[in-house]
């Protein structure tokens, strides 16, 4: 696939899965907003339904991107080249709502012949990559639970005092906040659909930042929290032509035939809630609502489908037993896994290194020469 090509999710061209830890070198709070309950800790870091803290994709998520916002706003780019916008002020967009609607004014004229590809072709470079108002995220990241054993009595209770900045004198008062320690590791799972190589050398380049301590994660950071390293396992890629060299058509001998062969197929719906289950461990309902828009259902589909909204069609996996609910958070009823997908497994430093290297090709043709890349 060619740098800055369009390719939509209704093409599958390639998807790298990237699996390794999170470990956190000094101590770690993701908060989940104040206590409610007047016995526990004031600020408590965020937890799965067992007690176990967690951190959200979304919160890695968001500080990786930050960060690479960050060093791209620092280079000049030349004429017509997007590297980053600012995504949160709609009128500082690559593509504002203004602009959209005049993409898809000037299609209904005939001006444009795909407003899509144009939205995609005016778009910076890390809205193709974390997504848009307009575009879906390439890279989805996974919950991160603890990988290992863990009790309740290794949390650690800090605490703090809140100051009035103009008067220089005590706030609110006293308060704690709870601090997961350093060393503790926690379970990574990336998946990246149709990536350029430069945008993985993104990625990476986000990853450098942590480990270096230039990126630090959660709450508190100013107290010396939220030091990070990335530790890379496993890199599984998948293109359409391994899944076909992966398909054997012949059967062995007396095995019996397609016809034969019990079928069992959950409808297209529930197929989408296991993936996505399958991809994060357990969700909210926000949560799961996230990951299935991301892969296409809109809330018109789901009526397509059957169902009032989400929430009716949760509620109608949990019946079937698809799905489990408890606390509020979803997960697979049990450990049956759908056919895997064939994955080749490469040397990580080789392709860190390959990946990195593409960015720098490609920083080179995008950006002045006084930007010293």
């Amino acid at each position: 696939m060619a740098d800055n090509q369009f390719c939509g999710f209704e093409v599958f061209e390639n998807r790298v899965k990237l699996e390794g830890a999170l470990i956190s070198k000094s101590g770690l709070h993701v908060g989940s907003g104040r206590a409610l309950d007047p016995e526990a800790s004031d600020l408590p870091v965020v937890k799965d339904f067992s007690g176990r803290p967690f951190i959200p994709g979304s919160s890695f998520k968001g500080v990786l991107r930050s960060n690479l916002e960050s060093f791209l706003r620092s280079l000049k780019p030349k004429q017509g080249v997007k590297l980053v916008c600012n995504p949160i002020a709609d009128g500082e967009r690559c593509v504002s709502s203004e602009k959209k609607k005049d993409i898809f004014q000037k299609a209904t004229r005939g001006e444009i012949a795909d407003p899509e590809k144009e939205i995609w072709k005016q778009s910076c470079w890390l809205c193709h990559l974390f997504g848009s108002p307009w575009l879906a995220s390439k890279v989805k990241i996974a919950d991160m639970p603890i990988n290992g054993n863990w009790r309740s009595q290794m949390l650690g209770v800090r605490q703090g005092v809140a100051i009035d900045r103009e008067s220089e004198t005590v706030g609110e008062g006293p308060y704690d906040f709870e601090v997961v320690p350093p060393e503790t590791e926690f379970k990574m799972s990336i998946v990246v659909e149709n990536p350029e190589p430069y945008e993985l050398g993104l990625l990476m380049l986000g990853f450098q930042m942590f480990d270096q301590g230039f990126a630090l994660l959660g709450g508190n950071t100013s107290r010396g929290l939220g030091r990070v390293e990335i530790k890379l396992e496993d890199i599984l890629e998948i293109t359409p032509q391994q899944i076909l060299e992966s398909l054997n058509p012949e059967l062995e001998e007396g095995a019996p035939s397609e016809e034969e062969q019990p079928k069992i197929t959950l409808p297209e719906h529930f197929q989408q809630l296991v993936a996505c289950l399958k991809e994060a461990a357990q969700l909210n309902h926000n949560g799961l609502v996230a990951s299935l828009q991301t892969r296409g259902w809109t809330k018109q589909k789901i009526r397509e489908a059957g169902f009032k909204n989400f929430k009716d069609l949760f509620e109608k996996a949990l019946k079937d037993g698809v799905i489990m609910e408890k606390n509020g958070f979803y997960f697979l009823k049990g450990k049956e896994e759908m056919p895997e997908e064939a994955p080749k497994k490469v040397d990580i430093e080789q392709k860190q290194r390959a990946w990195l290297s593409a960015l720098a090709r490609k920083l080179k043709e995008a950006v002045e020469e006084e930007s010293n890349v």
